[in-house]
């Protein structure tokens, strides 16, 4: 199943339809939907309306809450909208709700989320967003973040490969980026660089960065189309997918994925909401092939590949806990 993680919807901004056609058109099955809530909006609102709208089509769309977490009453409504709501994950937007992630005013939310065993989605990487300030964004905070709460589990937003998101996520355990807009125009813009960043991250770890990154179009109901759109579906898939040991963006490989895109054809991955005794971990078992083994504790995502010497399939399992 194909997961897009990063996806939103707003009151008065389309109709939620417009975005299940075009996962449709592009082959995605599910996609984590949020809203983000101003310090001075109302956060009830715009979570009810995602609760609503993920309730009536509970086979395609999961919901991440949003609040405000500097508002004293934030850890507590995050725990109801989770338990009583069925929120799966949290969306934190550092520009627009005017917070440093690392300011430990927040931390009561963070803790909750941890308690909650859910993952939280913090914007990161400056966005031409009018009235805010970007040094709220940058993604060093979250390394200080993360080095106080190390048991949270981040996805940086809009992961750059050129900035340090690459290499906060590559020494912390529980940390993670998507391909939103600024990972997936990089590769398209500089061959070998989805390639490169995976192999940096791996310097620390010791795995491929490919189990770091998570797939996010950014899309919403008034621009549904970046889920088809090559920038973001090729691009990023390609670069969040690519298995162990095995380089997809050599010139033969760019040549063939000119192709598929003229012809229509798409990449495609497997994403699965799944609990933590379905977590899997790839092994290379010989004769270019990886296989699935369970991983011990309570991983949060985790990527199995499997490749054939004449054909390349990805695949990856990115797992709610939940």
């Amino acid at each position: 199943m194909t997961l897009d993680f990063h996806t939103h919807f707003h009151e008065g901004q389309g109709h939620v339809a417009e975005l299940l056609r075009a996962m449709d058109a592009s082959g995605v099955e599910m996609a984590a939907v949020c809203a983000v809530v101003r310090p001075e909006g109302d956060v009830r609102a715009a979570n009810r309306l995602i609760a609503d709208v993920v309730r009536a089509h509970p086979d395609r769309l999961v919901g991440l809450a949003c609040v405000v977490p500097t508002h004293p009453e934030a850890a507590e409504l995050l725990r109801s909208m989770v338990e009583a709501d069925g929120f799966r994950g949290l969306k934190l937007h550092p520009s627009m709700q005017r917070f440093f992630p690392s300011d430990p005013v927040i931390e009561p939310v963070i803790e909750m989320a941890v308690r909650l065993d859910i993952p939280v989605l913090v914007h990161t990487t400056s966005m031409p967003i009018p009235n805010t300030r970007s040094r709220f964004d940058d993604p060093l905070e979250i390394d200080d973040l993360a080095l106080r709460q190390p048991e949270a589990k981040i996805v940086m937003a809009h992961g750059d490969p050129l900035g340090p998101a690459w290499a906060i996520a590559g020494k912390h355990e529980n940390v993670y980026m998507d391909t939103t807009t600024t990972f997936a125009r990089m590769c398209r813009l500089i061959p070998g660089i989805g390639e490169d960043t995976l192999e940096q991250m791996a310097m620390v770890s010791g795995q491929h960065g490919s189990h770091k990154v998570i797939f996010g179009s950014d899309a919403n109901p008034l621009k549904p189309e970046q889920i088809a759109d090559p920038q973001y579906a090729t691009s990023a898939r390609q670069a969040a997918v690519t298995p162990e040991g095995c380089s997809n963006f050599d010139a033969s490989r760019q040549s063939r994925g000119r192709d598929r895109r003229r012809t229509g054809h798409r990449t495609r991955h497997r994403s699965d909401l799944c609990s933590s005794r379905g977590n899997t971990r790839a092994h290379r078992t010989g004769a270019g092939r990886l296989e699935q083994r369970p991983i011990r504790g309570s991983g949060f995502w985790s990527a199995s590949f499997r490749i054939s010497c004449r054909r390349q399939r990805r695949g990856a399992s990115r797992c709610f806990r939940r």
